[in-house]
């Protein structure tokens, strides 16, 4: 039986973080088009935050005109190496993603992070806007906001040390510190009248003569006296006493969180709407495409990257297949399997020399580049765990269509690197060896992407990755049937080699290659055996289940390690001050002589291109000014955060 009383939190409260953490290759309508896919499951059914436009557009739209980003839609989202949307712009965008969700309740951190007030006011407008328009709460933690800013609110909420001093109308808060003997300074605006008075230096704002206590009140004292006032008793009597259509407030309903507790409110409520029951809006199947989808176009946006590991493959192809050129050439005398002398053992070892070297170079390659860009998987971490906390979608959904989508990056650089060692070093030239050889060598560098995936989850940065992947590198060399032939292995480290990919691979298109038509069973049969290989084909069947196996169970152990691990980025500490004695000094370091100039400018005009589509942004139209030396100037536009030019 359905239980009906289940409330999913991530789908009723909603939450702005207070850093920007996005896709830098996608655009900011695709930024919002993602979020609302993953959010709403299907884009036509009616919701409160479907609130349409005039012109009949959906809530994305609607959004992105209402956060004054219509005309940087087309333009990357960025960050501090791909250019995009200012600062200004990508905050709207941070706000704009979440507001996608079909949620009665959002609440935002410190929105105002990095802005300067008139940003600030705008985006608050904008969320006070659409909170009416939807029916829904908003609530909005914001650092120093102006007088215009907070005036836009309807409500405030004062915490004081994790205790609640005051929830209720802002047109009633003055009043109510008033009659605790806090009057409002004529010099002082609200807001910050508010975030001092519980503070020790509230106690210069305390008056005994008005009020019933006789010192300046702590946290305790506050959040006593709000809980006896009448906007205290009236909370209290909502919570107990809650509406009949207010199943946000109804008692009882088990309430799971992302971490997949059950906090217990008491009674019961069934009135709940489905889509506050249900922990993922789309099906594993939708989740799945959305994210294939994204990671894919992520992939193809990044031309920068696809070309230099192109490039990157071609060069060590060449290097490679130079150093080897045509040392796998078998000499007809020795095509017959008959070696008559010194000289042809001297020529069969060559070939041998030559074909071992270069199948190990694959499979070392191939490694290396795995090992060198998996730290750049790091980037992603903070945007998979805004999502994830959202509940965008299932964790394997995401796990499994990113790793797919690397497919065609995995087959680029087989192509550039694999097909040309494979003909220059002059390997079987059969259709059947050859294409065996590509599928074996493609498996193996999926399968290790997957492998270090999990390793870029699990460590703390990319130095350490690159670390731990090192150390891998030369596990897997080491064990590989190369450095040292499978012969040589001790037998209590035979379990390494047979857990480790490279050895499956390297064994695989050895088998590939020396039982192929081009050299006689008992050259072939010799050679492999004489190292401690496998000798029959069907090892390399073995292979391509044991890849598969190694694919599914790295797979879901990096679904498991996606829901489970969790690593924060620290916050940097505060900067230590300079001391008296060392300020002159930094001053006079500074004191260099320059002669000091005016700079005047006229009909200054400054377009760019957008990220996708046709046409150009226009930044400055025509702006005339003049900057004169010694003055610190601002310059700022509506398009985002100001942006200060010291002259």
């Amino acid at each position: 039986m359905k239980d009906d009383s289940r409330l999913v939190l991530p789908n009723v409260v909603s939450f702005v973080g207070q850093l920007d953490v996005h896709a830098p290759y996608l655009t900011v309508k695709e930024t919002f088009d993602f979020a609302f896919r993953s959010r709403n499951g299907d884009p036509t059914e009616a919701s409160p935050c479907n609130v349409p436009s005039p012109d009949g557009t959906k809530t994305e739209n609607l959004t992105i005109a209402g956060l004054g980003l219509g005309h940087v839609q087309d333009t990357f989202v960025g960050n501090s190496e791909v250019r995009g949307v200012s600062g200004g712009q990508r905050r709207r965008v941070t706000i704009g993603e979440m507001m996608q969700g079909d949620t009665p309740v959002a609440c935002a951190d410190e929105i105002s992070t990095g802005l300067d007030a008139a940003v600030t006011y705008d985006i608050c407008k904008s969320i006070v806007d659409f909170s009416k328009a939807a029916k829904t709460t908003r609530v909005v933690s914001l650092l120093q906001p102006g007088p215009e800013t907070f005036a836009l609110f309807d409500e405030v909420i004062v915490l004081s040390e994790g205790n609640c001093v005051y929830a209720g109308p802002i047109s009633d808060v003055i009043g109510y510190f008033d009659s605790l003997g806090y009057a409002l300074p004529a010099t002082v605006d609200a807001a910050d009248f508010l975030q001092s008075v519980t503070t020790p230096d509230g106690a210069l704002l305390f008056d005994p003569d008005r009020s019933s206590y006789t010192q300046h009140l702590n946290s305790e004292q506050f959040a006593t006296a709000f809980a006896s006032s009448d906007h205290g008793k009236r909370i209290e009597s909502l919570l107990e006493n809650p509406s009949p259509h207010d199943w946000l407030l109804a008692k009882g309903n088990d309430i799971e969180t992302t971490g997949g507790t059950h906090p217990k409110v008491s009674g019961v409520h069934t009135n709940i709407p489905e889509r506050f029951r249900n922990s993922f809006q789309n099906s594993w199947i939708r989740s799945f495409q959305l994210n294939f989808n994204r990671h894919l176009l992520l992939w193809w946006r990044d031309k920068g990257f696809i070309i230099g590991k192109t490039f990157e493959n071609m060069g060590m192809a060449v290097a490679t297949g130079g150093i080897l050129f045509g040392q796998a050439n078998l000499p007809r005398d020795l095509r017959n399997g008959f070696i008559s002398g010194e000289a042809d053992a001297q020529a069969l070892q060559e070939v041998v020399d030559g074909v071992f070297s270069a199948l190990f170079m694959t499979c070392l390659h191939i490694l290396l580049g795995t090992t060198t860009s998996t730290p750049d998987d790091i980037d992603g971490r903070p945007i998979h765990y805004k999502h994830a906390d959202a509940n965008f979608y299932q964790t394997a959904a995401f796990a499994i269509g990113r790793t797919i989508s690397t497919l065609p990056q995995r087959a680029i650089e087989i192509v550039a690197f694999g097909i040309p060692v494979y003909w220059m070093v002059g390997l079987d030239a059969s259709a059947k060896s050859f294409f065996i050889y590509l599928a074996v060598v493609l498996s193996y560098t999926f399968t290790l992407k997957i492998m270090y995936g999990i390793i870029a989850q699990i460590l703390p940065n990319k130095q350490n990755v690159l670390s731990f992947g090192t150390f891998l590198v030369l596990v897997f060399s080491l064990f590989g049937g190369f450095i040292v032939y499978p012969t040589e292995i001790p037998w209590y480290f035979t379990w390494i080699r047979y857990l480790n990919p490279m050895a499956w691979a390297l064994q695989a298109v050895l088998i590939n290659e020396f039982t192929s038509q081009k050299y006689p069973d008992d050259i072939s049969l010799s050679v492999l055996r004489s190292r401690g290989f496998e000798t029959s084909r069907d090892w390399i069947g073995y292979t391509f289940v044991f890849l598969f196996g190694y694919v599914v169970f790295w797979n879901a152990l990096l679904a498991l390690v996606l829901r489970v691990v969790r690593i924060e980025p620290k916050k940097a500490g505060s900067p230590m001050p300079l001391s008296q004695e060392s300020q002159p000094k930094i001053l006079e370091d500074f004191n260099l002589p320059f002669t000091p100039v005016d700079l005047a400018f006229e009909d200054m005009t400054y377009e760019v291109k957008p990220s996708t589509g046709d046409g150009s942004l226009r930044l400055l139209n025509k702006v005339n000014g003049i900057f004169r030396s010694g003055r610190l100037v601002a310059l700022m536009g509506s398009s985002g955060a100001g942006t200060l030019a010291p002259i």
